[in-house]
C-alpha cells in the first residue's frame, strides 16, 4: 500500500508538472525572442531590408549610367556635362541617404555568402564599366553597351565567379567578423584600384592592362609624370561606389558562422569545386570565343581592347597570362637549330667604306596622310619629303601601336620578329635574361664602338639591362646624358636637343674611329595636351590632340633637316637610318578619320596603322629609291647594304626569308605573292619558312648562350 500510495501521488502530479514546464519554456522563449524581435522591428520601420537592397541596386544602376553619360557630356558639351553632374549627384545622394538611414535605423542583417556574391557582382560591373567606356565613343550606336552586357552570357558568369572566389575565401573560413570585414575591404579596395588603373591605361595607351605589364610596373613609374591624370565622372563613380560598398561591409550585420569546423570543411570543398569549375568553364569560354572570333589575341591596335570588352576584363587578363607564354616549338631541337644557323656564314664586304652609322628610333613618328584623308593647312614633314638623293625611304611595318616602343627597338636591333613571341609581350622586360646577338654585337665584331643615347630613364622597359645584353659599349640615359640648353616640345625633350648632344659626341671621336650611335627620341610622346604655336592647322577631322601632335611632328621634321644639314658637311662617311616606332594613341581619332572602326578594315588596309616613315640616307653616292615593302626586322639588312659592310650569318638567313616573307610583324605577314594574312592563333598554321624562322629565333633568344656554356664545359 505504501508503494501504491507513492505511485498514486506521483501520477496525478505529472500533468501539472508538464503544463508548468511548457508554460515556463514558453515564457523563457518569449523573454529570449521578444527583445530581439522588438529590436529588429525598430529597424527599417519605413521599409523592409529587401526593399532597401532593391533601392540600392536601382541607385547603383542609375549612378552607373549617369556617370558614363557625364563623362561623355563633359567631353562634348558643357551644358550636358552640367546636367549629367546633377544626375550623378542625385545618384550619390540616393546611396548616401540609404547609408544614413542604415545608420539611424540599425544594421540590416545579411548572409555572409550573399554579401560575398553582392561584392563580386558589384566589382565585376565596376571593372567592366571602367574598361568599356571611352568617352568619345560612348554614343557609338550602342556598340559599347553591347560589349558591356557581353555577347555571350557564360562570359559574365565565369567573370563574376572569378571575383566571387576571392570574396568567398574571406567569408567561408573566418569566424571572426572583424577579420572577415578587413579581408572583404582589402579585396574591394584592390579591385577598385585595378578598375581605375584600367581606365587610365586605356585613356593613355589605347589598350587595357596586359599580363606582361606586371613585369613593366617600374617602366610605368618611369613615365607616369609625363601624363596628366584627371578625375573623370567614371573614376569618381568607381571611387564612391567602393567607399559605399566598404561602408556596407562594416554596417551590415553579417550572419554568424555556425559549427565552424563543419562550415570550413564544406567551404574548402566548395572552394575546390569552384576552382575546378572555373578552370573548365573558362576553357569552354575560351574555345567558344576563339572559334567564333569573339576573342582576338593579336593585340594589334584596338583588337586588344575589343577582346577585353567582349570577353571581360579580368577574365581576358587571365587568358593573357595563361595562354600567351613562350613555349618550345613543336619539333624544336637546339642542336638542329644550331646546325641550321651554321649553314649561314658572314658575307664579304661590298666596299672599302666603314662609315659612321647613326640609327634613330623616332618616338611616335608617323604620317596621318598615309593612314587616311585629313585636311591640313600645310606639309608637316617637308624635310622628310625633300629627301631624294642618296636615300632609301618609304614606310616600314612595325609591330606596336600606341606604346611598347621596346618591341620596335628589339626587332630592328636583333632582326627577330614579335610574330613569334606572345601577344602583348614586352621583349626587353621579359626576354632579355641572356646576352643577345644583334646588329650591335655584329658591328662590335667589325671594330665599331657602339654608343646608345636616350633621354629616357634607365628603368623604362629595363633598357639599361637590355642595352647591356645587346652589347653596347657606352650608354647615356636621362641621368648622365648631360645635354646643354635643353629645349622642350609639348613637355618632352626636343629632338634637336638630342641631336646637338650627338654632334658634340661625334666631334670628340678620333680620326679613323668607326662608331655606331643608337638614339631614341621622346619629343612626340603622349600626352598631346599643349597647343603649339607652330603653323600647322588641322581642319578636318578636328582634334586638338591630333593638331598638337602634328605640330610636334613638324618640329621633329625640322630637326631632321638640321641633322641632315650637319652631316652633309662633314668629311667622313656617314649613314643615317631613322624610323618611327609606332602610331600615337589619340582616342577615337582614326575611326573618325576613316569613317569606321579601324579594326573592321581588311588587313590590307588595317596594316597602314602600323606603317611609319623611314629613311636611310648617306652623305656619299648610294642607291636612291622609295620602298614600303619591308618590316622592321629586315631594315638592318638595307642599312648594311648601304654601308657596304658584311652581314652576319643570321642576317643572311633573314635575306633568304625576306624573299618568301617580305613583311612579318606581330599582327600578320605578307607571303611571297604579296598577299596579307592575319596572325594565326596557332603555330600549326606556320608556313615552312615561318617554322624555320621560329626555330632559329627561339634558339637565339633562349638557347644560344646555354648551348655555348655546355660546349665550353
Amino acid at each position: 500500500m505504501e508503494d501504491n500510495s507513492q505511485v498514486t501521488n506521483i501520477i496525478p502530479d505529472a500533468p501539472a508538472d508538464t503544463a508548468e514546464a511548457k508554460e515556463n519554456d514558453s515564457t523563457a522563449a518569449n523573454e529570449a525572442v521578444t527583445p530581439e524581435n522588438k529590436k529588429r522591428a525598430d529597424r527599417f520601420s519605413l521599409m523592409s531590408p529587401w526593399l532597401f537592397y532593391l533601392l540600392a541596386v536601382f541607385a547603383f544602376i542609375f549612378l552607373l549610367g549617369a556617370s558614363g553619360f557625364a563623362d561623355y557630356a563633359n567631353e562634348n558639351s558643357g551644358q550636358l556635362g552640367f546636367v549629367a553632374a546633377i544626375c550623378c549627384t542625385a545618384g550619390i545622394a540616393a546611396l548616401a541617404g540609404m547609408a544614413v538611414l542604415c545608420i539611424k535605423k540599425g544594421k540590416p542583417g545579411i548572409n555572409r555568402y550573399a554579401l560575398a556574391g553582392l561584392l563580386a557582382m558589384n566589382f565585376y560591373f565596376v571593372n567592366e564599366f571602367c574598361l568599356y567606356i571611352i568617352p568619345t565613343d560612348l554614343a557609338n550606336e550602342g556598340e559599347h553597351l553591347r560589349r558591356f552586357i557581353k555577347p555571350y552570357l557564360p562570359n559574365i558568369l565565369v567573370g563574376i565567379l572569378m571575383y566571387f572566389i576571392f570574396f568567398f575565401v574571406s567569408v567561408a573560413f573566418i569566424k571572426n567578423k572583424i577579420v572577415t570585414r578587413i579581408l572583404l575591404t582589402l579585396f574591394s579596395a584592390f579591385f577598385a584600384f585595378y578598375a581605375i588603373i584600367q581606365y587610365y591605361i586605356i585613356q593613355f595607351r589605347g589598350g587595357p592592362i596586359r599580363f606582361s605589364d606586371l613585369a613593366n610596373i617600374s617602366s610605368a613609374g618611369e613615365i607616369s609624370d609625363e601624363y596628366k591624370f584627371r578625375i573623370s565622372f567614371i573614376v569618381a563613380f568607381a571611387g564612391l561606389d567602393t567607399l559605399l560598398m566598404i561602408a556596407a561591409i562594416w554596417l551590415l550585420d553579417l550572419s554568424e558562422m555556425k559549427s565552424p569546423l563543419k562550415a570550413r570543411s564544406a567551404g574548402l570543398g566548395t572552394l575546390a569545386a569552384m576552382c575546378v569549375g572555373f578552370y573548365f568553364a573558362a576553357e569552354g569560354v575560351y574555345s567558344y570565343d576563339i572559334n567564333n572570333r569573339i576573342m582576338l589575341l593579336n593585340f594589334s591596335m584596338g583588337e586588344d581592347i575589343d577582346t577585353y570588352q567582349d570577353t571581360g576584363g579580368l577574365l581576358c587578363f587571365y587568358y593573357d597570362g595563361i595562354k600567351n607564354r613562350v613555349i618550345v616549338p613543336d619539333g624544336y631541337s637546339a642542336d638542329e637549330a644550331k646546325s641550321r644557323l651554321g649553314e649561314y656564314h658572314t658575307s664579304e664586304k661590298t666596299s672599302d667604306r666603314k662609315p659612321t652609322i647613326i640609327a634613330i628610333l623616332n618616338e611616335s613618328f608617323s604620317d596621318f596622310e598615309h593612314l587616311g584623308d585629313i585636311d591640313v593647312s600645310m606639309d608637316y614633314m617637308p624635310n622628310y619629303h625633300a629627301l631624294k638623293e642618296n636615300c632609301l625611304k618609304g614606310y616600314v611595318t612595325v609591330s606596336p601601336y600606341g606604346g611598347y616602343s621596346c618591341n620596335s627597338e628589339f626587332e630592328f636591333l636583333t632582326g627577330n620578329s614579335m610574330y613569334f613571341l606572345p601577344s602583348g609581350s614586352a621583349a626587353y622586360t621579359q626576354f632579355m635574361d641572356n646576352d643577345q646577338q644583334s646588329i650591335v654585337s655584329h658591328l662590335d665584331s667589325l671594330g665599331y664602338e657602339t654608343i646608345a643615347f636616350t633621354c629616357c630613364r634607365r628603368g623604362l622597359w629595363k633598357i639599361e639591362n637590355a642595352y647591356e645584353r645587346l652589347g653596347f659599349d657606352t650608354c647615356f640615359f636621362k641621368d648622365n646624358i648631360n645635354m646643354k640648353n635643353i629645349e622642350y616640345v609639348d613637355g618632352n625633350i626636343a629632338d634637336i636637343s638630342l641631336y646637338e648632344r650627338l654632334f658634340e659626341e661625334y666631334d670628340k671621336r678620333k680620326d679613323g674611329d668607326s662608331q655606331f650611335y643608337w638614339i631614341t627620341t621622346m619629343q612626340n610622346h603622349a600626352p598631346y595636351t599643349e597647343h603649339l604655336t607652330e603653323p600647322v592647322t588641322l581642319n578636318s577631322p578636328k582634334s586638338d590632340q591630333a593638331e598638337s601632335y602634328l605640330n610636334s611632328i613638324y618640329e621633329s621634321d625640322r630637326a631632321i633637316g638640321e641633322l641632315i644639314k650637319h652631316f652633309e658637311n662633314v668629311d667622313e662617311d656617314v649613314v643615317i637610318v631613322m624610323f618611327g616606332d609606332h602610331y600615337p594613341h589619340i582616342a577615337g581619332y582614326y575611326d573618325e578619320m576613316l569613317g569606321q572602326n579601324i579594326n573592321d578594315l581588311p588587313i590590307e588596309d588595317f596594316c597602314r596603322s602600323h606603317q611609319t616613315p623611314y629613311f636611310i640616307w648617306s652623305n656619299f653616292d648610294s642607291e636612291s629609291r622609295e620602298d614600303s615593302e619591308i618590316s622592321l626586322n629586315y631594315l638592318s639588312l638595307e642599312l648594311m647594304d648601304i654601308c657596304g659592310l658584311p652581314k652576319s650569318g643570321y642576317m643572311n638567313f633573314l635575306e633568304e626569308q625576306r624573299q618568301n616573307l617580305p613583311i612579318i610583324t606581330s599582327f600578320g605577314y605578307v607571303d611571297g605573292d604579296g598577299k596579307w594574312h592575319k596572325k594565326s592563333d596557332s603555330a600549326d598554321d606556320d608556313t615552312e619558312e615561318m617554322k624555320k624562322y621560329r626555330y632559329l629565333q627561339y634558339y637565339r633568344i633562349f638557347d644560344e648562350k646555354n648551348n655555348k656554356v655546355q660546349q665550353a664545359s
